[in-house]
C-alpha cells in the first residue's frame, strides 16, 4: 500500500488588547489565589523526562537550546492537537505518545475536558461585562484529502469531544483554505501559516488547533513616557517602553530568582520570572502578597516553529513510531499514514492595558535588603521569562499554561 502523509499543524496565538480605560475593581473572583501547579521541582532537560507536570517546562527548555532571542510558544495548543492525534493512534504508537506527554489515556482525556470547561467558564465569567472584550477561544479541525477512505466511525465520535470541524480538501486549494480558516479563527493574528510553496501533493490529513486569547489586567498600569534601559540576554543595553504600577501582587524572591504574578480577569495570571525557572512550582507555592513597585516593558513577539523543532522535541521524549514506517493510526483511518511535521506559530502582545500571551522574569531583592513598610521594587529591565497560566478554579481542577516564552532583547 502506498504510504500517505499525516501532517499536524499546531497554531497558537494571542490578540492585542483594547481596554476601556480602567481595571474592573470589582472583578476579584479569585485574585488572591496562587497560580496552580505547572512545573515539577526537578530540573528536566526536555528530552527524557516524562512526568506530565514538566512537559511544558521541557518544551521551553528544548526550544531554548536553539532559540537565543525572544520567543513565544503554546504548550496547551500542542497538547490539544496531540489529543486529536492520540485519539486515532493505536498500539505502540499510542503508548509512546502518552509516555512523551507524561500521562495515561484516562488522565489525558480528563485534562483536555477540564481545559474545555475552563474555556467555557472563563468566557461565561467575562461575558458578565459586555464591554470587557476579553475572550479565550479554542477551535479544532481535521482536514482529509477527498481521495482517501473516510475517517473511522470511532474516530469521528472521539472528535466530538474536541468539537472539531471535519473538512475535505483538494491539494490545489488546501493551502489557501487552511490559511483562511486560521486567519479567521485567530482574528487576523496568524496569516499564511502554510507558505505558498508548501508541498501538498502527498498530503492526506491535517489536524489543526487555533487558540485565541484576549484579556485585561485587574490593576491599572501607567505608561512611562520616556523609554528606559533594558539589558538583553547577551548583555547589550537597548531602550524599551515600560508601564508601571505599585500594587499588592503575589511575590517571591530568593538569591537567584524573582517572581511576580500579575492577575488578569477570569483566573488567569501572567507570571513574570527573572532568573532560573527551575523549581517554579515550589516557588509559586511560597509566593505571598506584598506591595510591589512593578515595571514591565511592552513587547510584541512572534515565533514560527516550522523546522521540525516540535518533532525532534517529541522524538527526544520517546515518541518515535509516529514519524516513520511503524506508525499505527488505524483508529483514525484505514490507510497507512504517518506524521510528517508539526508546525506551530505564535504571537503575543503585552501592553499597559492587557496581554495576548505572557510570561516574565523578575529581579528580586533579598528579604534582608528591604524595609517591609516600603514596596519592593521589581523592574523587568533585563531578560526574563513569562508564563500566561490559568488558576485552579471552579471551572477546572487543572491549571494550564496558555503561552510561555522569553523576552531576551
Amino acid at each position: 500500500m502506498k504510504r500517505v502523509i499525516l501532517l499536524i499543524l499546531c497554531f497558537c496565538f494571542a490578540a492585542s488588547l483594547l481596554f476601556s480605560g480602567c481595571a474592573l475593581k470589582n472583578d476579584t473572583a479569585k485574585p488572591a489565589s496562587k497560580p496552580g501547579s505547572i512545573f515539577d521541582q526537578h530540573d528536566p532537560d526536555g528530552t527524557t523526562e516524562t512526568d506530565s507536570v514538566e512537559f511544558d517546562a521541557g518544551m521551553m527548555k528544548y526550544i531554548e537550546k536553539s532559540e537565543k532571542g525572544n520567543y513565544v510558544i503554546s504548550p496547551v495548543s500542542l497538547k490539544l492537537v496531540l489529543g486529536m492525534l492520540e485519539a486515532g493512534a493505536n498500539g505502540e504508537t499510542r503508548e509512546q505518545m502518552l509516555k512523551a506527554l507524561g500521562t495515561d489515556a484516562q488522565t489525558f482525556d480528563k485534562n483536555l475536558k477540564n481545559f474545555t470547561r475552563f474555556v467555557e467558564g472563563f468566557n461565561a465569567f467575562c461575558s458578565q461585562d459586555k464591554n470587557s472584550g476579553s475572550s479565550l477561544e479554542s477551535a479544532n479541525s481535521v482536514w482529509k484529502y477527498k481521495g482517501i477512505k473516510d475517517l473511522t466511525t470511532d474516530y469521528r465520535m472521539h472528535l466530538e469531544a474536541f468539537e472539531a470541524e471535519v473538512k475535505d480538501f483538494e491539494p490545489a486549494t488546501v493551502v489557501k483554505n487552511v490559511n483562511d480558516w486560521c486567519d479567521g479563527k485567530t482574528h487576523g493574528l496568524i496569516k499564511n501559516v502554510l507558505s505558498e510553496d508548501f508541498d501538498a501533493s502527498d498530503l492526506m490529513i491535517l489536524l489543526i488547533n487555533a487558540l485565541y486569547y484576549k484579556n485585561t489586567w485587574l490593576h491599572d498600569f501607567v505608561i512611562i513616557e520616556e523609554k528606559q534601559d533594558f539589558t538583553t540576554l547577551d548583555g547589550r543595553t537597548v531602550k524599551k517602553q515600560y508601564f508601571t504600577e505599585t500594587e499588592d501582587f503575589l511575590y517571591y524572591s530568593d538569591d537567584e530568582t524573582t517572581i511576580v504574578a500579575v492577575p488578569m480577569k477570569g483566573n488567569v495570571n501572567m507570571v513574570l520570572v527573572k532568573g532560573p525557572t527551575d523549581g517554579l512550582q515550589a516557588k509559586l507555592q511560597k509566593a505571598e502578597k506584598r506591595k510591589v513597585q512593578l515595571r514591565v516593558p511592552s513587547f510584541h513577539v512572534e515565533t514560527a516553529l516550522n523546522k521540525n523543532e516540535l518533532v525532534d522535541f517529541l522524538k527526544g521524549r520517546g515518541m518515535t513510531d509516529a514519524f516513520g514506517g511503524s506508525a499505527d493510526f488505524s483508529r483514525m483511518i484505514d490507510e497507512n499514514v504517518f506524521v510528517r511535521d508539526i508546525i506551530q506559530k505564535a504571537v503575543i502582545d503585552v501592553t499597559n492595558t492587557g496581554v495576548e500571551a505572557a510570561a516574565v522574569t523578575v529581579i528580586a531583592v533579598p528579604k534582608s535588603a528591604y524595609d517591609p513598610k516600603e514596596p519592593v521594587r521589581v523592574f523587568f529591565d533585563s531578560a526574563f521569562h513569562f508564563f500566561l497560566m490559568t488558576e485552579n478554579s471552579e471551572w477546572s481542577e487543572d491549571s494550564f499554561i496558555l503561552f510561555e516564552g522569553r523576552v531576551a532583547e
